[in-house]
């Protein structure tokens, strides 16, 4: 991919995840509170997006969210949201990025990255709020298969580690590690790995792209 492009494709995807109308889609299938929501009005209870800023330092625990830090060698893009839900008192923050430079050790690297951006944001953000965090890391340019397309891990009175997603989940950390494709059985999940995979793949030029968000998926970018 030339420079320009590259530059191109960096940029597309930062704005297209500050677009209410595409956060939609992801926040709809991983935040248990909305997904209920009928997808059109689900931009209303985004009250706050902001850039989510990554550079190289091993740990963040006590930094604030605007100068998280990760690897130096990955590519990042994301945003972190502030939510409100219905008819619940309670302040959830949500944090999205997508890496789409592969390595072959690459594959550890998202849970970490996203225990260090969970501590970072629970223990930062509106400390004497109840709150709860989500994490959600797409992963271009991967070898998992569809069985694994989708790694959900918790914190659960019984320790932390992987889990099933329960809509009555009350932890304040619930990370999404996910590896899309085109390979999945469950209809609403190939509906939304193909959204990522038209989205963040490299391999559509970004004017391919915007006719499929707005033709197949109805999100305008103007």
């Amino acid at each position: 991919m030339k420079r320009n492009e590259e530059t191109n494709q960096k940029e597309f995807i930062q704005n297209i995840l500050n677009n209410p109308q595409f956060l939609a889609y992801i926040l709809q299938y991983f935040i248990f509170e909305l997904k209920e929501i009928p997808r059109i009005e689900i931009p209303k209870y985004i009250k706050e997006i902001s850039d989510l800023y990554v550079k190289d330092m091993p740990t963040l625990h006590d930094e604030p969210i605007g100068n998280a830090y990760v690897k130096e060698q990955l590519q990042s893009k994301g945003v972190l949201l502030e939510l409100s839900f219905p008819n619940i008192d309670e302040t959830a923050y949500c944090a999205c990025y997508v890496e789409t430079n592969q390595r072959d050790d690459w594959q550890d690297d998202p849970l970490s990255i996203s225990m260090n951006l969970f501590n970072s944001i629970y223990y930062n953000q509106r400390k004497d709020a109840k709150k709860k965090v989500y994490i959600v890391s797409i992963c271009m340019d991967h070898d998992m298969d569809a069985q694994h397309s989708i790694i959900f891990y918790s914190l659960k009175p019984e320790g932390v580690g992987l889990f099933e997603p329960s809509p009555s989940d009350q932890s304040p950390m619930n990370i999404y590690v996910v590896f899309p494709n085109e390979n999945s059985q469950n209809e609403q999940v190939n509906h939304l790995m193909k959204l990522l995979l038209y989205t963040f793949s490299n391999r559509l030029v970004i004017e391919d792209k915007l006719y499929l968000l707005k033709k197949r998926y109805h999100i305008s970018t103007e």
